[in-house]
């Protein structure tokens, strides 16, 4: 049986990718779940759901050498800003932002 997605890093996510021993979308479903059952803390401000099943898919499709996070599930701060996403800095009044660059 494999470790838990929750005991590795993102290299340990990598190598699990790459020898089948689990998939990407798998635990990116299993963090989406994780948040989920853990939203009375508060502890994300925004979850890209859709965003991030989507992303899932792509290192799969990728025939390059993939490189250490491949396909490791990632949240970012609300202070980064990326091209689309909102960027709320958990203030109200930048709520609903979203950069229009890339960091």
């Amino acid at each position: 049986m494999s470790a838990p997605f929750e005991s590795l890093d993102a290299t340990g996510l990598r190598e699990s990718f790459l020898s089948g021993e689990r998939g990407i979308r798998e635990t990116t479903e299993a963090c989406l779940d994780a948040i989920d059952a853990a939203d009375d803390l508060g502890a994300f401000l925004v979850v890209e759901r859709e965003s991030a099943l989507a992303r899932a898919e792509e290192p799969e499709r990728d025939s390059a050498e993939p490189g250490p996070p491949h396909g490791a599930p990632i949240a970012p701060k609300a202070t980064l800003c990326w091209e689309g996403h909102e960027a709320s800095c958990a203030s109200r009044m930048a709520e609903g932002w979203h950069a229009p660059y890339r960091a």
